[in-house]
């Protein structure tokens, strides 16, 4: 924590996360303000979105009146639909699986924090991930609670804009985070958490994407190559996929690969889901390790760190072969490479193979 009285810009939630970040930031005496963005609504809902709606902004108010702090409310609509929604579909519709959250942080959240801070002549802002700051400069680290770490969803963030971030959770477990919004009253401590992708209505993706790309049929093939059914679009699946298929079989089956160039969705069993190879693209480095040894990548939100050798790098490229192999790591999840607790660099995945 920096010295007390400094002014500190913190964004809101509406969740018990962002509420206890700024409870702590007052009770260690800083001057704080809080910032709510009104993000995009889906105009077609019918159903409840998470982040986006007016209860969230309301819960936001209440808890900035609770603890006795000033609070806006900025519109991030136009920037959330540009850099988060319809990159979110675009990639669907390449046969990728887009992680929004970690492109919010990177191209919206974070940077609007702190165009925030600059308005206001504020230096240091502070959001409720669960991760650290460690180091001079000051670089990312994972949250001190394995169960809740959240510096996978931060690696695509530029380590300059990081550097004005305070984390005031983030050696904290989710546990008492919840005990300190209790004893505190604030009404958020019991607030029930969610995994669904806050835009989309009722966490339905089929819904949502159908009602923005245009159908194209194509061919479900087996992993043999052999036709076993017909789809109406290569956006209605994702790698690792079991339900919804469409097709009939005697075992599970899984989609193992989409092609965009001929709109073939291939599956088969969960043996051939797992993969070695992975190629990395579009990096943020956080940190340049001395050696490219004893690293792990993380390629799920809430997945485990798996042992890496780095085959070869380059300022805008990894050749990563896994130790072990991992489970359907699709092309557009991001893959978050890690030296013990510190992130070393955070990019997107290109391709996945299984050698």
């Amino acid at each position: 924590m920096p010295e007390s009285k400094t002014s500190v810009l913190v964004g809101l939630s509406g969740g018990v996360d962002s509420a206890v970040a700024a409870m702590l930031l007052v009770r260690a005496g800083h001057r704080v303000c809080g910032v709510t963005f009104s993000l995009w609504t889906d105009p077609d809902c019918r159903g409840q979105n998470l982040c986006c709606s007016s209860d969230t902004l309301l819960a936001a108010e209440r808890i900035a009146e609770d603890l006795g702090i000033t609070h806006e409310v900025v519109d991030l609509s136009a920037d959330f639909y540009a850099d988060v929604v319809r990159p979110f579909v675009e990639g669907y519709a390449r046969g990728c699986t887009p992680n929004p959250c970690v492109a919010c942080n990177a191209y919206v959240r974070v940077p609007a924090l702190l165009r925030k801070a600059d308005e206001m002549g504020y230096r240091l802002v502070a959001t409720g991930h669960y991760a650290r700051m460690q180091g001079t400069p000051p670089r990312l680290h994972r949250g001190r609670s394995q169960a809740k770490d959240q510096s996978y969803v931060l690696a695509g963030v530029q380590p300059a804009l990081l550097e004005r971030l305070l984390f005031p959770l983030g050696d904290l477990t989710k546990a008492q985070v919840r005990s300190l919004a209790l004893q505190a009253g604030l009404d958020v401590g019991a607030q029930a958490e969610s995994q669904e992708i806050c835009f989309i209505p009722d966490n339905d993706h089929r819904r949502f994407l159908a009602t923005r790309l245009t159908p194209k049929p194509g061919l479900i093939l087996d992993h043999y190559g052999r036709e076993i059914g017909k789809h109406d679009g290569i956006h209605r699946f994702t790698i690792g996929q079991r339900r919804g298929l469409g097709v009939a079989a005697t075992e599970p089956l899984y989609v193992l690969e989409i092609r965009q160039g001929d709109g073939v969705v291939i599956v088969g069993a969960a043996e051939f889901l797992a993969v070695r190879r992975l190629t990395v693209r579009e990096l943020v480095w956080h940190r340049r390790p001395v050696s490219m040894s004893g690293l792990t990548v993380q390629i799920r939100s809430m997945g485990r760190a798996v042992p890496v050798h780095v085959i070869h790098y380059e300022e805008e490229v990894l050749e990563l072969d896994l130790e072990c192999r991992e489970r359907a790591a699709a092309p557009g999840q991001a893959a978050v490479l890690y030296s013990g607790d510190a992130v070393v660099c955070g990019g997107i995945i290109a391709t996945s193979k299984p050698e």
